[in-house]
């Protein structure tokens, strides 16, 4: 590997080091920087950040709470935090979509209520050629008429957000209706 070089500068005090690209690539940083904290003698670890999961995790129930309230402008919030922590989650992008329609004052479906039942109005045989997600389909299969939305959710053992979410898009597509 090349040495650095020293230039000269007027200043005999202070100097400009010149170096050439490393020929090493620079080891990536390990995840457990060995720092420990000393007290009352003895070591003791940092204290930790919560995971990523669990801001995850709280943030779609703190979300599912706003959107259960109908409170459109803290579901905006969570919904654009949850999609900064979480990027990849399309659940998050749609609810806040929604959540920008309602707070802009445009024409938009309410949540479904927890106590409401919902019912499958289109058969089986007639839903072979629609796109509908995973999610969408295991909460369809759930959906036999006696159930509530809050039943449902809970049978579904997805997250709850993933399950509301589910039944929303069944609703605007009208394949379930509430009763």
């Amino acid at each position: 590997m090349p040495r650095a070089e020293r230039l000269p500068i007027a200043d005999k005090q202070l100097s400009v080091i010149k170096v050439d690209r490393p020929t090493v690539p620079v080891p990536a940083p390990d995840r457990d920087s060995g720092f420990r904290f000393r007290a009352a003698g003895r070591l003791v670890d940092p204290p930790s950040t919560p995971a990523r999961d669990e801001r995850r995790e709280d943030l779609e129930n703190r979300l599912l709470a706003a959107l259960e309230a109908r409170d459109a402008g803290s579901a905006l919030l969570l919904a654009g935090a949850l999609a900064y922590v979480h990027p990849t989650s399309e659940i998050a992008r749609r609810i806040k979509l929604r959540c920008v329609n309602r707070v802009q004052g445009r024409a938009t479906r309410e949540l479904p209520q927890l106590q409401a039942v919902p019912k499958r109005l289109v058969a089986w045989a007639s839903l072979e050629g629609r796109k509908l997600t995973r999610h969408q389909i295991y909460v369809l299969s759930l959906v036999d008429g006696v159930a509530t939305v809050e039943n449902v959710i809970d049978a579904s053992a997805i997250s709850p957000l993933a399950a509301y979410d589910a039944l929303d898009c069944l609703l605007r597509d009208k394949i379930i209706g509430l009763a």
